[in-house]
This record gives structure tokens, C-alpha cells and sequence, in this order.
């Protein structure tokens, strides 16, 4: 069963928005796309992270934007 392009469109509007916060270092972005009791893991800076969404904001608040990302 094929989706329907509005689902592909908003996968598509939801990375898009991720993808500016971190790229940006602003997290007014991602904002729009968690709940208050998100968590997330990753890796920043080569260490392996996991926490709240809180925790995640203020990474791309701080950590900033890069010509490398």
C-alpha cells in the first residue's frame, strides 16, 4: 500500500524543521515537532548522549551552528 504524498510531505516538513534547528543552533524549529517528554540519543562531539528534550534544546541552543554540519 502506497502513503499519500501529505504523509510524505510532512515527513519531509518535520526533518526539514530538525534538521534547520541543529544546522541553525536555534531550536525554535524542533520545538514544533516534540512533546514535553521526548528523550533523545545521540552522539555530541564523539560521546554518546541521551536525556530529555530539554537537554536536547539546550545542546543546539549552546553548541551552535557549523559550516560543517
Amino acid at each position: 500500500m502506497r502513503s499519500k504524498i501529505e504523509d510524505y510531505n510532512a515527513v519531509v516538513e518535520a526533518a526539514t524543521k530538525f534538521t534547520k534547528s541543529v544546522a541553525e543552533g536555534n531550536s525554535k524549529y524542533a520545538k514544533e515537532l516534540f512533546t514535553e517528554d521526548a528523550c533523545l540519543f545521540g552522539f555530541l562531539n564523539g560521546k554518546f548522549e541521551r536525556g530529555s528534550i530539554e537537554q536536547f534544546y539546550h545542546n543546539v541552543d549552546t553548541v551552535g551552528a557549523g559550516d560543517e554540519f
